[in-house]
């Protein structure tokens, strides 16, 4: 049994700890708004995924942007690696 849960084990310990740790935030937020504490946990929830997921997906845009540069590059023939400025010493 613990075999098929050992897979999900550090998963669920880390939203363990994150939901102990944003209730406080649900709570305020609950109070405040005059939401109930589901509705606002799911807006916190929604919120944290946006503040994880545009970062990444602005990375991932750059990383896709900058290897079709390299590649068109590559294909053109105008890439160029440059001379070290300071070669760094080899030591054998």
């Amino acid at each position: 049994m613990f075999r098929n849960y050992k897979t999900f084990y550090h998963a669920n310990r880390l939203g363990g700890i994150i939901a102990i740790t944003l209730f406080p935030l649900v709570a305020k937020l609950s109070k405040k708004s005059g939401l109930s504490l589901g509705r606002s946990s799911a807006l916190v929830t929604v919120l944290s995924l946006a503040l994880l997921l545009v970062p990444a997906f602005m990375f991932s845009g750059a990383l896709v942007s900058g290897t079709q540069d390299f590649i068109g590059e590559i294909q053109e023939g105008t890439f160029v690696i440059p001379p070290l400025k300071n070669p760094l010493p080899i030591c054998l």
